[in-house]
Order: structure tokens, then sequence, then C-alpha cells
């Protein structure tokens, strides 16, 4: 006969239910008030449902994109992503389009999860589909184009997952501004190579500090890394990495 304490707190329970959603919506809160703070968008009364704040709208799709994806659930970074799919859904909307806002962004994020979830599984990071050895596709990308940028870092003992894990997780996202990151994800998501692009991406930012990263100070080409997103135009980026793509592509190398 099931006690009281399982009856009530059990796994099943819907108390228990209950309280893992109320910690699960707060956890999604609490990212998405941090999120681009720069910009008061989240905080505004959404244009489409003016009772309620575009912060609003973006907790509810992320919590029932959690609900319906038990393996992955709610991981942070995934209110970048869904702040630039968003944001870009709202900005080009039109009249008689409102109903659909919301449906149609979560649509899309979970589309682009799809395709990207695997950098937000740890148990994965090891593995051939795992963002580690993602990492390793972009040092392979660094040493092909630029040995000498990648043979500093290797002398430097720093290895790509000090600077570049979020780079690749986020997608540069939390890199550039919302509009310099539509530029970016253009290229990611037309390419042949779809989000293995960002490996080019990667190679672009260094390759536009490459002089400052032959310094033999660790810490100095650490904090050249951390910022190399603030050295260099999104539209600049998106032309050297442009480059080194068509150069491999003629070469039939992709």
């Amino acid at each position: 006969q099931m006690c009281i304490r399982d009856r009530y707190m059990g796994s099943s329970s819907k108390w228990n239910i209950f309280f893992q959603n109320k910690k699960q919506t707060e956890e999604i809160v609490n990212d998405i008030q941090r999120t681009r703070p720069e910009l008061k968008f989240v905080t505004e009364p959404s244009t489409f449902a003016p009772s309620e704040t575009n912060s609003d709208i973006m907790t509810r799709i992320l919590f029932i994109y959690a609900k319906l994806n038990p393996g992955l659930k709610y991981v942070q970074g995934m209110n970048e992503i869904l702040m630039v799919l968003y944001f870009t859904i709202i900005e080009d909307s039109f009249e008689g389009y409102a109903d659909y806002v919301e449906s149609e962004t979560f649509f899309a994020f979970s589309r682009m999860m799809g395709e990207v979830q695997n950098g937000f599984l740890r148990e994965l990071d090891k593995s051939d589909c795992g963002v580690d050895n993602q990492l390793l596709n972009a040092s392979k990308l660094v040493k092909k184009h630029c040995p000498e940028i990648w043979k500093n870092l290797k002398i430097l003992r720093i290895d790509f997952k000090f600077f570049a894990l979020r780079w690749v997780i986020l997608l540069l996202s939390q890199e550039f501004s919302v509009e310099d990151t539509q530029i970016l994800w253009d290229l990611l998501l037309t390419t042949k190579l779809r989000f293995a692009f960002i490996n080019y991406l990667i190679l672009g930012l260094l390759l536009n500090i490459q002089k400052e990263l032959m310094s033999d100070d660790f810490s100095e080409v650490m904090k050249l890394l951390q910022g190399a997103s603030k050295r260099i135009a999104a539209i600049d980026l998106k032309m050297i990495a442009l480059k080194a793509y068509k150069d491999d592509m003629d070469a039939g190398e992709i």
C-alpha cells in the first residue's frame, strides 16, 4: 500500500511535479532576465501580446521545450539562442502575423536545437558528435590555415576549450550584438556545412588578431582571445571566414 510520503512526494506525484516545474520556471526566468542586458526588449510588453512581456513569452517557449524534451530539458545558454530567433521573428513580423509569432519562434527554436543540441549534452562531450570533437576540428582548421597561431597556442598550452567552448555552444550569440549575430547565423544556415561553419568563424576571429596572438605571454594571449569578437565587425568576419571556406571548396576539401 502506498504510504502518505510516496503519494505526495514521490517522483510521479502531482506535488513533486509542481515543485519541479516551479524550479525549472524560476531558473529560466532568471536566465532570461540576464539575457542581453543592453536591450530593454526583454522586459518590454510584447508587441503581439501586450498583456505579457517578451520575457513571459520566451519563458513559456523554453519551459514547453524542456517538458517536451525530458532527455535534454532546459540548459543555460538556450536563452541566448532563443533570444536571437525571437527578436528576428518579431522584427520581421507584419500586420496579421501576431497570432503566429510565438508558435513560429517555438518551431524555429526546436528545429535549430535539433541540430545543435549535442553541445548542451555533457554526456556527449567526448563522443564523435560532441563539443570536444568540434573544438578539435576547429583546432585542425586553424592549424591548416594558420599553423603559426596553432603552434603558439600549443606552446602556451592554450586549449581551444579555454576560449572557444562558449563560441561553439552558443554560436557566437553572446559575443556579438543581435544584429551582428543575424549576419553570422545567415552563414550557419545557408552554407553546405550548416552549423559546422562555426569553425570558419573561429578561424576568422583568430586570423584577425594573428600578429597579436604571436605573443609569448599566456595572460596576454588569453585576454586577446576572450575579447576577439570586440576587435572585428561581423561583416568583416563574414568575409574572412567565407574566403577560407571558398579556398577549401576550390581545393575539393569540403
